[in-house]
């Protein structure tokens, strides 16, 4: 992506965040994002959309490039809940390979603590229901691929938007999560996409695999194991929007071990 807008950048200046998290992850943003466009959604707040986010595209680029003041505490399921509210945002987030194999709150050598916990209890913090739940090892990522999609089609059929479910996966689990835009095929839903793309997970290597719905990939330019998901977007036919950040941490796939403020 090119260089951020002035508008952006103004905007950006006048954030102040505050809280025992210092910063929050600028993907909370797609609440607001999901509310402005649709205002029955209820993210547990209303904001202000600046000007510059009067476009779709626009916004949902913004929602990845900000940070807003802290909202109230949401809940963390492991699967869907029994009790629904249709007008909430729900978002499932798919954990790295290493939560499966070392616990929730694993030590890599090369990339520091990863703190699942942490970053479940900051996605949460936006008012959203979570869900999310720690794989076995050696997960089969086409068969988990269908539990979640299994779980979008149990909240679209209980009445939930499909426009009102957001699908986060890191490494292992972007790729799960590529896999249920594949085989969902719902154009509403949104996608979030972190440090997913590599040699083994891109349109030559899978040609089979479409990307569908509303995404946005997030890679770190230190990563040496994931980079772009650019060559999926280009597939016909097209996801309903796709737009891509690159971050600059300097902490390699670690960048996103941690809920930084840089995605």
């Amino acid at each position: 992506m090119g260089a951020r807008s002035s508008a952006v950048e103004h905007y950006l200046d006048m954030v102040v965040v505050t809280g025992s998290i210092p910063v929050v992850p600028t993907i909370l943003l797609a609440y607001d994002y999901i509310e402005a466009s649709n205002p029955s959604a209820k993210t547990g707040r209303r904001v202000q959309m600046p000007v510059f986010m009067e476009h779709p595209m626009k916004a949902w680029f913004f929602l990845l490039l900000t940070v807003l003041m802290p909202a109230h505490a949401g809940n963390n399921y492991t699967d869907v809940p029994q009790s629904l509210e249709s007008n909430s945002i729900y978002l499932i987030y798919l954990h790295g390979r290493i939560i499966e194999d070392s616990g929730p709150r694993p030590v890599d050598p090369r990339f520091g603590l990863y703190d699942y916990p942490a970053i479940l209890e900051v996605l949460s913090s936006r008012g959203a229901v979570v869900i999310s739940a720690q794989r076995p090892p050696e997960t089969d990522v086409n068969k988990y691929a269908g539990i979640v999609v299994a779980q979008i089609e149990s909240l679209i059929v209980s009445g939930v938007p499909a426009e009102n479910i957001v699908v986060v996966g890191f490494s292992k689990g972007g790729g799960i999560a590529v896999r249920v835009s594949s085989f969902l095929r719902r154009p509403q839903v949104h996608f979030v996409l972190l440090a997913t793309c590599h040699d083994g997970l891109n349109s030559r290597a899978t040609p089979q695999l479409r990307l569908t719905g509303h995404v946005l990939s997030v890679y770190e330019a230190s990563d040496t194991l994931a980079g772009t998901c650019g060559s999926f977007a280009d597939q016909s036919p097209k996801p309903e929007s796709f737009e891509e950040i690159k971050i600059s941490t300097g902490k390699l796939h670690g960048a996103f071990y941690l809920p930084l403020p840089a995605w």
